[in-house]
């Protein structure tokens, strides 16, 4: 969520689902009128919980399926992490503040924290791009 790309959130009342531009296809539900996330299934994404703080949509989530780098490249995550993550709305609705606290016990000595502001670009249409497949191969080859 901290990269730099153009991301759609959408609102109902039970859910709020995130898309960022660099994951195509890849939709981060955030559910609303769920307060557990015993059953939910692990996941590369785990499953979010969210509720509002004074306007402020704070995202709870768990069950992250071990990954070889899900906490960053050259990082693995494991099944213990846990992600909070605070997304707040300025007053004059041009900005987003996102904040947010990793933790992962297996892999990181100790929590980790960052933020980003995320500009309203109503002058921006979101459209993901595709895989290219071939950018893909050329970026593997030079890790």
């Amino acid at each position: 969520m901290v990269w730099t790309d153009l991301k759609n959130i959408e609102l109902d009342g039970t859910t709020v689902v995130l898309r960022s531009a660099l994951n195509v296809g890849v939709e981060r539900i955030v559910h609303l009128d769920q307060t557990t996330h015993d059953g939910a299934p692990f996941t590369n994404d785990g499953h979010s919980l969210g509720l509002w703080d004074n306007g402020t949509l704070v995202v709870d989530t768990r069950n992250f399926r071990d990954h070889p780098i899900g906490n960053r490249e050259g990082v693995p995550s494991g099944a213990q992490k846990h992600l909070v993550e605070y997304f707040e709305l300025a007053a004059d609705r041009t900005t987003l503040t996102y904040r947010f606290v990793l933790e992962d016990p297996e892999y990181l000595a100790a929590p980790f924290e960052g933020s980003a502001v995320w500009e309203h670009r109503p002058d921006l249409t979101y459209a993901a791009e595709e895989c290219d497949l071939e950018n893909a191969r050329r970026y593997l080859e030079n890790l």
